[in-house]
């Protein structure tokens, strides 16, 4: 090979390694964001939930099934919505570029080029996980807005049904 050629092989494996490096950054960012909002949502179904609790129990303290049953349901609606934010929460499982010794001593100590390759096939490795994990995050906090927007529409529908019934 020749000096130029060998110059545009290391431009293009430190390329592709910056690459790499900045879709992990992206990646996490996005993590912290849906983290963020998951964060904000659990304080309001927390905050709800205990509202929609004390209606059912009054409802059944003062003998009023319509309202027992109504708080009840979108209790249930919200305590899986803060469970489904627990959930994005405290459950990471963010892979980040570890080298052991081992790791180390299989690095080729005479080539710049191929310790770089070996870099990329762990950031690649760790891009591939921290996507199933992001979209996996990414479904849960999905999954809690939906159950949060149908409480209002449990409300409603349950209001008008018992309204009709009078």
């Amino acid at each position: 090979m020749t000096e130029q050629q060998d110059d545009y092989d290391l431009w293009l494996i430190e390329f592709f390694v910056q690459k790499t490096k900045e879709h992990m950054d992206g990646l996490e960012s996005g993590l912290e964001k849906l983290q963020n909002r998951a964060t904000a949502l659990f304080g309001w179904t927390v905050t709800l939930s205990i509202a929609s609790l004390t209606a059912c129990g009054t409802g059944i303290a003062k003998n009023i099934l319509p309202l027992a049953i109504i708080a009840g349901l979108v209790s249930i609606l919200l305590t899986l919505t803060a469970i489904c934010c627990v959930i994005v929460l405290y459950t990471k499982k963010w892979k980040y570029l570890e080298y052991t010794t081992e790791d180390i001593k299989d690095f080729d100590k005479g080539s710049k080029i191929e310790t770089l390759k070996t870099e990329l096939v762990a950031q690649n490795c760790a891009i591939k996980k921290n996507t199933e994990y992001y979209k996996r995050t990414r479904r849960f906090i999905r999954l809690a807005w939906i159950l949060f927007i149908s409480t209002p529409v449990l409300l409603i529908t349950s209001g008008i049904i018992y309204l009709s019934s009078l």
